[in-house]
Formats: C-alpha cells, structure tokens, sequence
C-alpha cells in the first residue's frame, strides 16, 4: 500500500492510498483534495472515501459491520464541523452498488465466506446519490476519560440493477422496493490506556432487513513506563485487543445452501506490538461462525502484518 499525502498549503492537502496486489493489481482506496479551517471550523473533502461512519478499526482485519457496510468508497463531497462538544458530518455521494464479497482477506473459494456488500459504484452514475448525515459529541472528562460518540443516517434509493440482484441471490426476496438506508451509532471510550468501542448499524435494502454490531475492547500497555526505561525505541507497547461482532438477516430466515442468508457471529483476538515508532506488527485471529438453517459452519484465519509508516 502507498498512501501519498501532499500539502498545498497549510490547510489543503492531496490525499491517497493505492493497494498493490499480486498479480498485478493497482486499486486506488482513496483520493480525495481536503480543505480545511473553513468558516465555522468547517472542512470539505472533494473526491472518493470511505462513509464517515467508519471507524479506527486497529486490526488488518475488517468486522462483519464492517465488511457489509463502510470497507469500501464512493466518489462525491464530505463535509464536517466542530462546535464544542458537538461535531457534525454531512456527505453526497454517487452511492454503492450491492455485490457479494468474502468475509476473509485470504478469498477462499467455495468455503461459503461470501456476504452482501456495499461495493464501490462503477456504472449507473445517472441515479440520484446517496445522503449522509451525522451528529456526534466529544469530551474529554480528564481523570475520567474521553467519550466519543456519533449517531448516523444514510438513504440511498438502488438502482433496478441492485433491485434484480436481490431478486436472483437472496433466497425468498421477491420485493421491487428500491428505498436503502443505513443508520446507526459509535459510541468510543477511552481511559488509562483502556479503550472501548462499539458500532450498531440497522440496514434495509428494499425489504430486506439487517442488523450488525459489534463490540471492540482493548488496552494498550506502555513498557516504556512498565520497565522504567523512557528513552527505550524497540518494543515500546504491546495492544491486546478483542472483538465480538454479530450480523443478523432480521426478515428472511436462513437457507442451508444461500450463505446471503445466514446470520453470523465473529470472535477476533488481536495482539498489535509497536516496534519502533513508525513500526507496528500486527498479529490476529479471526473465528467465524455462521449458522445455515439446518446447523452452523466455522471458518478460522490467522493474519499478521507489518506495518511501516514513512
């Protein structure tokens, strides 16, 4: 991954990120032209990224609200400002396309991994795009910690394309209701290297209704303080992290041989080791369980990157 990043001018900035894959693949994530210190401490954002309901999410690996939700990009404006302790976020954008994609970095081939998704737009430019907004607060309560929280809308109206999809992949859809919408919360707290985060999103595709959340402790120890060692570079923190995630089809029951109808269940141990500075290794395990109607299936993978920042 490159991830160029040029400043103009104090306030304005070029930003991207562009994965290299083998084979031979180059997929740009994001590029987009920010400007900031607007009026009204505003800033605006003109290109393609992700929905600002994303979150840090630490690991390699993406949750399954994740996954379904915000992994990808849309072209358009994202808009934001802060008026103490509230911040607010606003975006128009050419909107996503509903597709299948595996759950796992490493895309097995028919392990039953494939979930809905909202995949990056690529045709059907001349529909109506996609609203978000968002209100959020933030304090810092001192000894007590910092809270970070953000409630989030998005409505989109899908194309006849998205609509036949879900007519020929999910098993028992025979809806022509073509209204989406995507809503939910962040709730992020963090106090004496302990952090907390949990997402909740509800999503309706026409009538089909689902529910994701999920659940992300962790606690970053600090061994420059735990050996007495201030000066000390390699090996400075180690982050145990764990994550619990849920992602329920609410309205259509599951279908043994249909994985789009599953619901599942995900348990992730991460444990992320700073190096250096600009040098994390980041190690972790993820178990799916995903349950087909007639029983469950589970599906394990084991990731480690290393991660150099320059």
């Amino acid at each position: 991954m490159l991830i160029p990043k040029a400043y103009l001018t104090d306030d304005i900035y070029l930003y991207g990120e562009i994965e290299f894959y083998m084979g031979g693949a180059i997929l740009p994530k994001y590029a987009y032209a920010h400007f900031g210190n607007l009026p009204y401490d505003t800033f605006l954002k003109v290109g393609f990224d992700q929905r600002f309901m994303k979150p840090s999410r630490k690991t390699e690996g993406y949750p399954l609200a994740g996954n379904s939700f915000w992994r990808d990009n849309s072209g358009g404006i994202f808009l934001g400002g802060t008026i103490d302790p509230f911040y607010w976020r606003f975006s128009y954008t050419n909107g996503y396309s509903l597709a299948q994609r595996q759950k796992t970095e490493d895309n097995p081939v028919g392990d039953n991994q494939d979930m809905l998704h909202d995949n990056t737009k690529t045709a059907g430019y001349s529909n109506l795009g996609e609203v978000g907004v968002g209100m959020g607060f933030k304090y810092d309560f001192e000894e007590l910690g910092k809270l970070d929280t953000m409630g989030f809308f998005y409505y989109y109206q899908m194309s006849a394309v998205d609509e036949q999809f879900l007519i020929n992949n999910v098993t028992g859809y025979t809806s022509t209701d073509r209204d989406q919408t995507r809503y939910g919360a962040n709730v992020n707290y963090s106090v004496l290297g302990a952090n907390i985060f949990a997402q909740f999103i509800k999503a309706e595709d026409g009538a089909l209704e689902r529910y994701a959340w999920y659940i992300q402790p962790s606690y970053k120890i600090d061994l420059t303080e735990l050996f007495g060692d201030p000066d000390r570079e390699f090996l400075s923190a180690v982050t145990p992290l764990f994550r619990y995630g849920v992602l329920e089809t609410q309205n259509i029951g599951a279908v043994w041989n249909d994985q789009l109808t599953w619901d599942r269940q995900e348990y992730t141990i991460a444990v992320i080791t700073q190096l250096y500075d600009n040098v994390k290794l980041k190690t972790e395990y993820n178990l799916d369980r995903m349950d087909k109607g007639t029983g469950t299936d589970e599906y394990g993978e084991f990731i480690a990157q290393l991660e150099v920042k320059f």
